[in-house]
């Protein structure tokens, strides 16, 4: 219901092109995605208090709520990297396979703060449905700390493809181990790697046996989450 009422107001008067939608006028401004125009009433933004707001799962940049706790509007800004771990030497392409069909690494953050992202290399051209764990450990062993949805992506051999993982809440300490996994969707995962060792505070794993295959070429960022402020 409250679908339909939200259809039946962006309808109303009028659309004036594909882009732009008004509310109140047939001719909203190109530049605008929505104009609301009226001389007697004003926009609502949804009113929560501060516990409901900071309840708000996967919370965006650019969200904006009035806090009725303290009476003032709010919007949830952009994380911000800190700091990165870095293994940049790629030699040959690694493959892991049947039965897990998983690749992971290990690594120790120097600094500390929430894992915002992990960066990998393809090691073949084509699409894969892509997902990747986090491990409080210095291999992938155990229940991991979290999971993310499996995505589609188009990977290209060589190119880097970035995962997302800061909606998952993981804190990295400064100087402890940990790890990631990586999953092709139940297909031979081939990532870009070295088999010289290049990083020494970690190690890359075929999931299915937990056997070293020296290091992955990857990177993980941290940093503070995303985080809600007050406008005025």
């Amino acid at each position: 219901m409250k679908q339909l009422y939200l259809l039946a107001a962006l309808s109303w008067p009028a659309l004036s092109s594909a882009q732009s939608v008004g509310i109140g006028t047939t001719t909203p401004v190109a530049s605008a995605a929505l104009e609301v125009r009226s001389t007697s009433q004003g926009l609502l933004l949804p009113r929560l208090t501060t516990a409901q707001m900071n309840a708000i799962s996967g919370a965006v940049p650019g969200l904006q709520i009035f806090n009725t706790t303290d009476s003032k509007f709010y919007g949830c800004t952009a994380a911000a990297v800190s700091g990165s771990v870095v293994q940049n030497v790629s030699s040959q392409t690694l493959n892991g396979g049947f039965p897990t069909f998983e690749l992971a690494q290990s690594f120790v953050p120097t600094g500390s703060g929430v894992w915002q992202s992990v960066t990998v290399y393809s090691g073949r051209t084509g699409s894969s449905t892509v997902s990747v764990k986090l491990y409080s450990s210095n291999s992938p062993t155990g229940t991991p700390r979290g999971t993310t949805t499996p995505q589609t992506l188009n990977l290209v051999a060589g190119q880097p493809f970035t995962i997302s993982v800061a909606s998952l809440g993981v804190f990295l300490a400064s100087g402890q181990p940990y790890s990631f996994s990586v999953t092709f969707g139940g297909s031979d995962v081939y990532l870009a790697g070295s088999g010289s060792d290049p990083y020494p505070n970690g190690q890359c794993y075929g999931v299915s046996g937990g056997f070293p295959f020296y290091d992955l070429k990857f990177q993980v960022d941290y940093g503070t989450p995303a985080v809600w402020v007050p406008l005025h």
